[in-house]
């Protein structure tokens, strides 16, 4: 079947495992309006998921309609609700010089719904309400946790970013396949982790000095977590930092305006504990999601116990705050 929808939310892509593939399969949804308020959604998979351009489409439809035709879709019922899915020969064209688009445009009247991000379901990330049911930690009682012990296991741990770790490049080529780093080979990209994949796409990959006055300890934020707390996609942050000409924008010469907001900014985040959280030289812990935040504060709080990474964050973070 054929659609013309209007996109109203795109979903990052998830990866999932079927019965009936020996691996993981990427996943991405998006939610579907027509000029009659009815919503469904429509679930992309594979190839399509990672050829569909969601920052692109989230970009544009912060100040337009976003105005799509999908062709060769197929109708399902999931869990007793109507949804669509791609099939083989599935196609889409988005705002496009096409009558049947224009005439759409038409219809709604300047009508708007700015596109959002939604979940896709097998979130790889725990919903909120699993986030706030978390135990909460410490930075202190989180660097004293077994990891042999607790791997895997998710904490909250509430915490106001001192700095930025400036020694790592706040975003990396992402392979569309299995979202490992790339690097540039020719005209092509070449997975770190092997997998046939010859295309990436930049994901963010924060890495914050965060502190409660207990302890320090590294944070690190990827893609769509980092652009929750930062608000806008990577792509244009890349962009804006080129156009500015503020360094390279591989985040190694100089923070940027943007990330260097979250200094002094305080946060609850859901963390993972994970063997090599404490097994390497910085003591790290991978941000899930965030539960809350809570805005600037007017100091960072004093901690007699920085990490080896964070030896300098007290005589550093004004200089930071001002990058």
């Amino acid at each position: 079947m054929d659609i013309i929808r209007v996109i109203v939310g795109v979903s990052e892509i998830v990866n999932v495992y079927l019965p009936s593939s020996n691996g993981a399969t990427s996943k991405r949804v998006i939610s579907l309006k027509d000029l009659r308020n009815n919503k469904i959604n429509l679930v992309l998979w594979a190839n399509h998921a990672n050829q569909f351009d969601a920052e692109t489409v989230h970009s544009i439809g912060q100040q337009l309609p976003v105005i799509a035709i999908f062709v060769c879709l197929l109708a399902k019922s999931y869990k007793g609700e109507s949804t669509l899915s791609g099939g083989s020969a599935c196609k889409w064209y988005i705002n496009e010089e096409i009558s049947e688009i224009e005439t759409y445009f038409d219809r709604m009247y300047d009508h708007h719904d700015k596109v959002q991000w939604i979940s896709a379901g097998e979130q790889q990330f725990r919903p909120l309400e699993q986030q706030k049911n978390l135990k909460e930690k410490t930075v202190l009682q989180l660097r004293d946790i077994d990891p042999w012990e607790f791997e895997g296991s998710g904490y909250r741990c509430t915490v106001t970013i001192a700095r930025i770790n400036n020694n790592q490049p706040w975003w990396f080529s992402s392979c569309t396949k299995c979202h490992r780093a790339s690097v540039a080979h020719g005209t092509q990209y070449k997975c770190s982790a092997g997998c046939p994949s010859t295309t990436a796409e930049p994901k963010y990959y924060l890495c914050l000095i965060g502190t409660n006055g207990t302890a320090t300890a590294e944070f690190v934020l990827f893609g769509r977590v980092a652009r929750q707390i930062i608000g806008k996609p990577v792509i244009s942050l890349i962009r804006s930092v080129s156009n500015n000409k503020i360094g390279h924008g591989d985040g190694t010469d100089h923070i940027v305006p943007d990330i260097a907001a979250l200094v002094s900014q305080k946060f609850t985040f859901s963390v993972s504990v994970t063997q090599k959280s404490l097994s390497q030289r910085n003591v790290s812990f991978q941000v899930n999601g965030i539960v809350a935040m809570y805005g600037k504060q007017s100091c960072v709080p004093k901690c007699a116990s920085w990490s080896s990474a964070s030896t300098d964050c007290a005589g550093s973070t004004s200089t930071q705050h001002q990058a």
